[in-house]
């Protein structure tokens, strides 16, 4: 009895908390390379890299700069990639000598201002990685707040390799 209760357990894990992660599952089906607004568009995406992790590794974290052209604030909600089951946008904090990742439901990118995701700061996180992520570059979109996305190329390895 108790095994099965631990694999309907499981099976409820697989199937609910992927949705839990979408806001809407129905965006997800969109083509990931138009956007809908000029704002993401005027967004320039620099050094955006993964650093190799071994093979067995289930996690990764992706830094990059993004600065934003426009005259008014781009605000981050999310991102998505083919490599991974689940991304998700972290800020490292330490409380009382523990070092801990806190989930941020968004990042906004101020009216000409430059925002850099770096380590020990915020990232974005990568979880439920599959076996192509540790080819030499991959695609990720970024999520905007009304639902446009952006997608650029990530390459895995320090940014000087």
């Amino acid at each position: 009895m108790r095994i099965k209760i631990q694999v309907i357990g499981l099976v409820c894990s697989l199937v609910f908390v992927p949705l839990s992660f979408a806001k809407d599952p129905d965006k997800l089906n969109q083509n990931k390379s138009s956007l809908t607004t000029s704002n993401t568009s005027k967004l320039t995406i620099s050094n955006a890299y993964m650093p190799k992790v071994p093979p067995v590794s289930r996690t990764a974290a992706i830094y990059l700069k993004m600065k934003n052209s426009t005259d008014v604030p781009v605000v981050l909600s999310g991102a998505s990639t083919s490599i991974a089951h689940h991304v998700m946008i972290h800020q490292t904090v330490e409380s009382d000598g523990v070092v801990k990742m806190k989930h941020q439901s968004n990042v906004t990118i101020p009216a000409g201002g430059v925002v850099e995701f770096v380590p020990g700061g915020t990232h974005i996180m990568l979880m439920g990685l599959q076996k192509d992520a540790f080819a030499e570059t991959f695609v990720l979109d970024l999520i905007f707040e009304d639902q446009s996305r952006q997608s650029f190329e990530v390459k895995v390895g320090l940014p000087s390799e």
